[in-house]
């Protein structure tokens, strides 16, 4: 089973790409699950980037 340490969040107001990598976290292709992601926001190279610290799958 893959594993990926980047994921792709989805709702009814956009899509945000949250790396957890940097917190030394991976998690199994969960493809179409709901997950709650805590992290913080930050601007790198002129962009958005979310770096995620926990993620919990439902």
């Amino acid at each position: 089973m893959p594993f990926w340490v980047l994921v792709l969040l989805e709702d009814n107001t956009g899509k945000i790409f949250v790396d957890i990598n940097p917190s030394g976290l991976s998690i199994p292709q969960r493809v179409g699950k709901k997950v709650t992601v805590e992290g913080e926001l930050k601007r790198k190279d002129g962009r958005i980037i979310f770096i995620g610290k926990g993620v919990e799958i439902k």
